[in-house]
Parts: C-alpha cells; sequence; structure tokens
C-alpha cells in the first residue's frame, strides 16, 4: 500500500516537472514528506491483502485518507493519523533535532519508550513485539548490562524499510553509508534478509537524490550494497521480476504476482 501511494505520488510529480529542474534540497523534503503522506494515506486501507475483501470494503476504490474501520488494526486512529510506522519515522525525526544527531542507542532508547506494548496507543507490528521482548528479557538477565539496541527482532518484514529516509540524509557521504544502514535496522530487525533489502532502499534513495534515473538508481544500489551472493541474486531477482511486470496493463494482477504482503520478497 505505501508503494501504491508513492508511486501514484511521484508519477504525478513527473507530469508537473522535470528531474533536472528539482535541487537536491527539493529532492530530500520531498522524500521525508513523501513517505509522512504515504503513511498517513493509507491508514484506513492498510493491511488488506484479500482482493475480493478490499473490493467489497471500498467498492469506490481506494482514494487515499480513508477512515478506518471500526474492525480494523488501525480503529484506534482517525483520518489523516499516522500508522506506527509513521509514527516511527516522526519519532526518528525528534530524536535527530532533540540530540543533535542520531546514534542507534538513542532512537532505540526512545523508541522502547514511545513505540511498545503498555506507552504506545495503536496497532503493534510483530518486529516492536518481539523486539520489546528481547530487551525485556535482557533486563532480566544482565540488568547492569547497557543493551546496546543491536539485538532487534528476526522479523523480514516492512518495519525498518519505512523509516530509512532519515537515515539515508544523514549518511550520504558517508563510506559506511550501507553499514550505518544496517545498524539502523538492527534496532527492531536483527535479520540478514531485512538488512538487505534495506540497504537496497537505502541505495535506491541515495541515487535517486543524487538525480539518477530510477532505473540507474537501482543499479546503483546494487553494484555498491555489501551483499552476501545469495541475496544479491534474490534482490536482483525480484528487480527483474518488477521490470517483467511493467508493460502489463492490469495493476492488480501485477501486484498478485509480485507480492502483496508484508516480508520483504513481496512488498520490496
Amino acid at each position: 500500500m505505501y508503494l501504491r501511494y508513492l508511486t501514484v505520488f511521484i508519477l504525478f510529480l513527473s507530469t508537473l516537472i522535470h528531474a533536472s529542474d528539482v535541487d537536491k534540497e527539493s529532492r530530500m523534503r520531498g522524500m521525508i514528506w513523501g513517505a509522512l503522506v504515504a503513511d498517513a494515506a493509507a491508514l484506513g486501507a492498510h493491511w488488506y491483502y484479500d482482493q475480493a475483501d478490499l473490493k467489497e470494503r471500498f467498492p469506490g476504490g481506494i482514494y487515499g485518507f480513508e477512515q478506518p474501520a471500526a474492525d480494523h488494526y488501525h480503529k484506534t486512529k482517525s483520518s489523516g493519523q499516522f500508522t506506527m510506522y509513521g509514527d516511527a519515522l516522526k519519532l526518528l525525526l525528534e530524536v535527530c533535532v532533540c540530540e543533535s544527531g542520531y546514534s542507534p542507542k538513542d532512537y532505540g532508547a526512545a523508541f522502547i519508550r514511545t513505540m511498545t506494548p503498555g506507552n504506545y496507543a495503536g496497532y503493534i507490528d510483530h518486529a516492536t513485539r518481539e523486539t520489546f521482548e528481547i530487551y525485556q528479557q535482557h533486563l532480566k538477565s544482565d540488568p547492569d548490562l547497557p543493551f546496546d539496541f543491536q539485538q532487534g527482532s528476526d522479523d523480514n518484514q516492512m518495519a525498518g524499510a519505512t523509516s530509512l529516509m532519515p537515515i539515508t540524509l544523514l549518511y550520504l557521504d558517508d563510506p559506511a553509508f550501507y553499514e550505518r544502514v544496517a545498524n539502523f535496522v538492527r534496532i527492531r530487525q536483527n535479520n540478514s534478509e531485512a538488512i538487505a533489502y534495506c540497504q537496497i532502499q537505502a541505495g535506491i534513495l541515495k541515487g535517486l537524490l543524487a538525480g539518477n534515473s530510477a532505473e540507474g538508481a537501482i543499479a546503483g544500489a546494487l553494484e555498491e550494497a555489501p551483499l552476501s551472493g545469495m541475496m544479491h541474486e534474490a534482490i536482483s531477482a525480484r528487480v527483474r521480476d518488477a521490470k517483467r511486470e511493467l508493460g502489463k496493463e492490469d495493476f492488480i494482477l501485477s501486484t498478485f504476482e509480485l507480492g502483496y504482503s508484508c516480508p520483504l520478497r513481496g512488498s520490496f
């Protein structure tokens, strides 16, 4: 759903302006605002996967900013608010401002304080619940040992990917860019597949910020990111799959073919 709204937004902008006419600062702002707007727009239709169910719930189509239904995951939210992913991104921006920078420990501690069971009023995903359980277990077994916030869940879904934008900006010119991304992802997802996909996604954002075409940004990320041979081939295959679907007119069928659930193999 995030990808759908962000893609439509980008296509709309592309009809108004040429990439060469947009300066880098505008791209940076657009990346952050695009992520936040996409999250809020997706709130009411988030996590509906069954196509028949979608048609029944939204017979006129999905236009964005729908009010969550009474039986929806986000039933405590109102149209225009963020899902937990938007709230986590907003929290990251706040931490960066308040701390005049970023560290995994600062953000990890703020995330546990703000976004975990007992603290956060909205729906909480699997990655966050498991990360909180790992943190709680650490407090019980090693209360005198500082937690490094690099022991997140064994989860391969969308948690880290939805907050990559500020990290991409902060470390844009850092020689250790991809390791910085990995350290960020490990806060919530200590999972090799999640780290690899997020490194590629951050690399693509980096290329787009530099003014490269989408195809050039993807190729550059696949060349630069320190992936294992197996993950490089797996992600390259997904890129080939997406290119194969580009010529088709049936968006619903293409989404079905590529995958529309949360694991990154599909949602990427």
